[in-house]
């Protein structure tokens, strides 16, 4: 074998492990830009959604208004974030029948914020969501319910693009709990003795229980 050769051979067998390193790397960069910056417990950055926003109903007419993370400064709260999609809406019916349930029977209100992320959604079938919302919106008055059509509950508290996010949040809009995808059997009683307690410590809430899921069908396949 020539010196050339040689030195080929040595070039490229450098060349593998560099572009090996140069991809662990940018892997590596990659998984950190998506690493959740929420920690528990944690005050959520303030956040507006305008596009679309809350849901209101008035004598039969919906609008959106804009919907402020500072409402959830004003009572206990679980808080789900969503995709636009029946699976979502489902994942966690378990644990919400069961807080329903408990908290109902004793009397007991807490305020339910539902964030929908529509933004892969396409533009002619928005109308969907917003038929879906004013819907569920009718039926339960007192729930909190929001189209964010471009995804800037993700972007602005660094949240993955998953399924479905369940929170516990206190009436100083403090994150207790923080959960993706379907909350495991094992943790549905812990996630209610913190509600309980936080029920306690906060005895003038006024709010609604009002967990029902959204019916989405039509809106088609889970969006991931």
């Amino acid at each position: 074998m020539t010196e050339q050769n040689i030195n080929r051979n040595n070039t490229l067998t450098l060349a593998i492990p560099y572009f090996a390193r140069a991809w662990l790397i940018s892997l590596v960069f990659a998984v950190t830009a998506n690493c959740i910056a929420l920690e528990v417990p944690s005050l959520l950055p303030d956040l507006t959604i305008d596009n679309a926003g809350e849901m209101t109903v008035v004598n039969g007419k919906s609008k959106y208004i804009n919907w402020s993370s500072s409402r959830l400064s004003e009572r206990v709260t679980v808080l789900q974030i969503l995709a636009a999609s029946q699976k979502a809406a489902d994942l966690n019916m378990p644990f919400l029948d069961k807080f329903t349930a408990q908290f109902e029977a004793d009397e007991t209100t807490v305020g339910t914020t539902t964030i929908i992320v529509s933004k892969k959604i396409p533009s002619l079938l928005s109308g969907f969501v917003k038929r879906e919302l004013k819907s569920n919106k009718a039926e339960h008055p007192l729930a909190i319910m929001v189209n964010d059509k471009k995804g800037k509950i993700l972007t602005s508290w660094s949240l993955p693009d998953t399924l479905a996010i369940l929170m516990l949040v206190d009436n100083k809009g403090v994150v207790q709990k923080y959960h993706e995808g379907k909350l495991p059997t094992e943790l549905e009683d812990e996630w209610i003795s913190t509600l309980a307690q936080l029920l306690d410590n906060q005895p003038n809430i006024s709010a609604s229980v009002s967990l029902d899921p959204l019916n989405i069908d039509s809106l088609g396949s889970s969006q991931h």
